[in-house]
């Protein structure tokens, strides 16, 4: 991805017009619609036609079809903007063109993540790395964002999962200028503008998102009017490199348990998870070796891209599978990946990925359903998993593997994400039993201290139920809380 990061830059625009055209793959295809879009030039003054600012500031209600673009209502004197296109390959929304936040040209999308809210958590993860994040709750903004240079006891950022924002652009439907929360120092535009990263509103994120699904993972650019770029694939890139530390950083210095971390692209919830159960981490670079150091435990971080371009650290992680050390191993996402290739099994491209907050997997063991955040492109092939290795966890809705296990060895990974901030929490047990893991030493496996499946409690005896929903926050949205009601009130019946 080639990025040119230059000084902030707010605008407000002039109108003209145009038609969109939709590329695919760099291929030019015929206009899919003809239509009026808003153009590019900011005023030395400071002023604006008095339709354009209003349109700005609402939002631009009733341009559903056209690309907006996130915009504070601050002017930079004398800046010019430029028309951008945005591109979704095999399909684009509209294909509509619009203007630029500011003079960054960015080339890639490889994949559009389905999330909710936490978009300060989400936008700084690691694991987005050469992602344009999508976000389907089709309000965004309206909290705001927290001082994201506000750092915690542990000397980490306190509202963040990393040091930068790390997607590479941001799409949403309606984003909210006016924003409101008791944490808030400066809205979502304003630090996207501080890190020049590009984002849009007035995307259809349900057709993006139906797109994604009938397609599968897909490859886009926005790319500015004159300066066109080529697709790029980010997988064809080491990102676990360009996302882990550079050097050793030691926290919960003091702590009586060493637990060796090897950064993939390490969230900083990760870290603290592990600090506040009495873990000293050493967070450690991708292609540290591993073999001399001395620790408690060692554990294998989430992060981007294709794991099997992360030889090094598969090379270095072998070697300790292969030998007699005792030490509980524990991975998470990424982590998960890299134990199996090291382990010896295969890794393949998902269709879509899994992605998103919701995602129910199977414990193996106990039969017990969770919810989990998730966010990875690649999977792991179960029946590759050689001699002594099992299954530990399974994707409900896919079958896809979700975590393995060392029969034996104190060994075990995790695929989705139990540190996930902002929820659901329902696995964060796992780190619970990786120290348990450790603190009980040698001839221990994950199956001594995974908990038990819980009773199911005794069905309550009603005969009438109330569903009280919060409705659509808009009036195109009635029909799908409509149908949420309704199939929850057909699910009631069916149980009684």
């Amino acid at each position: 991805m080639k990025v040119n990061r230059s000084k902030t830059e707010y605008m407000c625009v002039n109108e003209r017009e145009g038609s969109g055209t939709v590329r695919l793959q760099g291929e030019e295809v015929k206009k899919v619609q003809e239509f009026k879009y808003l153009g590019s030039t900011v005023q030395s003054n400071g002023e604006c036609g008095k339709e354009v600012k209003k349109r700005v500031q609402a939002g631009w209600n009733g341009w559903r079809k056209v690309l907006g673009v996130l915009c504070d209502r601050k002017i930079s004197a004398g800046i010019k903007g430029k028309v951008y296109r945005t591109v979704v390959s095999p399909a684009m929304l509209y294909g509509l063109e619009t203007v630029s936040l500011r003079k960054r040209q960015e080339s890639e999308l490889e994949v559009a993540e389905l999330k909710m809210l936490r978009y300060p958590e989400a936008l700084t993860d690691p694991s987005y790395r050469g992602q344009i994040l999508t976000l389907t709750y089709p309000i965004v903004g309206n909290y705001g964002v927290p001082n994201m240079q506000e750092l915690d006891e542990m000397e980490l950022r306190k509202n963040a999962e990393s040091d930068r924002i790390q997607v590479s652009g941001l799409l949403v439907q309606d984003y909210s200028h006016e924003y409101s929360h008791w944490n808030s120092v400066k809205s979502l535009a304003q630090w996207l503008q501080d890190e020049q990263v590009p984002a849009l509103y007035g995307v259809d994120t349900r057709m993006l998102t139906k797109i994604i699904r009938d397609k599968g993972t897909v490859l886009g650019k926005i790319e500015f009017e004159g300066q066109p770029v080529e697709f790029t694939d980010p997988n064809k890139r080491n990102l676990v490199a360009e996302v882990s530390t550079k050097e050793v950083r030691v926290y919960g210095k003091g702590n009586p348990i060493k637990v060796v971390a090897v950064d993939c692209g390490i969230k900083h919830n990760i870290i603290r998870l592990l600090v506040k159960r009495g873990a000293e981490v050493h967070l450690v670079p991708w292609d540290q070796e591993l073999m001399n150091l001395e620790y408690d435990g060692l554990f294998i971080s989430n992060g981007p891209g294709d794991p099997a371009l992360a030889g090094t650290l598969i090379q270095n992680l072998r070697k300790v599978l292969e030998s007699d050390r005792p030490e509980p191993v524990f991975g998470i996402c990424m982590g998960n990946q890299i134990m199996a290739l090291a382990a010896g099994a295969q890794s393949y491209k998902l269709p879509m990925g899994n992605r998103g907050q919701n995602q129910p997997v199977l414990n193996v063991m106990t039969g017990q359903a969770f919810i989990t955040a998730q966010n990875h492109g690649y999977g792991i092939d179960s029946e590759s998993l050689p001699l002594g290795w099992s299954p530990l966890f399974i994707n409900a809705n896919d079958g896809t593997n979700e975590g393995i296990m060392h029969n034996t060895k104190p060994i075990f990974t995790a695929q989705f994400h139990p540190e996930a901030k902002g929820g659901p929490t329902d696995t964060e047990f796992l780190f619970d039993a990786f120290l348990s893991l450790i603190k009980k030493g040698k001839n221990s496996n994950i199956v001594s201290v995974m908990p038990q499946k819980p009773a199911v409690p005794p069905r309550a005896q009603v005969s009438k139920v109330l569903v009280l929903g919060s409705g659509g926050l808009s009036i195109g949205q009635a029909g799908e809380f409509d149908y949420s009601g309704s199939q929850a009130v057909k699910a009631m019946k069916n149980q009684h």
